[in-house]
């Protein structure tokens, strides 16, 4: 049974994912609202256009990854580790939370597979930022999407 509080929190929970979700298919840009201990802020970053789904994964140790995935199997991802999400999730961005995200995503930096599609994964403010499986033809619009990054209030 839920309690009045965490019923109300589901249903916020539930209305800024829809909202911001439907607001990415219109404009592709997100915008993500946090709390980084008592400030208020904003992540804003342009998804790159054409992405099939989005999927939301929080594992136990509050690590939250936010993928959009594409047809031709590429995929871009904003993640951070949450410690908190009543009512507006609150990241943490210790040296050593950071340090444990980045070897959660494979470590900071960018290369190519032996398949030759590219992958980079950026540490921005609190965030790690990202893409893999992308084709060398599409390879420009994934860069500039990771450096739209911004945090801030």
């Amino acid at each position: 049974m839920f309690t009045r509080t965490s019923l109300f929190t589901c249903l916020l929970l539930a209305t800024l994912a829809g909202g911001t979700s439907c607001m990415v298919a219109q404009s592709h840009r997100l915008e993500h609202d946090y709390d980084e201990g008592s400030k208020e802020r904003r992540l804003i970053v342009k998804v790159p256009d054409g992405y099939l789904s989005e999927n939301h994964q929080k594992q136990e140790e509050g690590y939250m990854v936010r993928t959009f995935n594409y047809p031709d199997g590429a995929s871009f991802f904003i993640a951070c580790k949450e410690i908190s999400t009543n009512p507006v999730p609150t990241i943490e961005k210790s040296a050593d939370v950071m340090t444990a995200l980045l070897a959660r995503m494979g470590g900071e930096g960018a290369g190519t597979s032996a398949e030759g599609t590219h992958w980079r994964r950026t540490l921005k403010d609190g965030f790690v930022v990202g893409f893999s499986d992308v084709d060398p033809k599409r390879l420009d619009l994934f860069n500039k999407s990771v450096k739209t990054v911004k945090c801030g209030n």
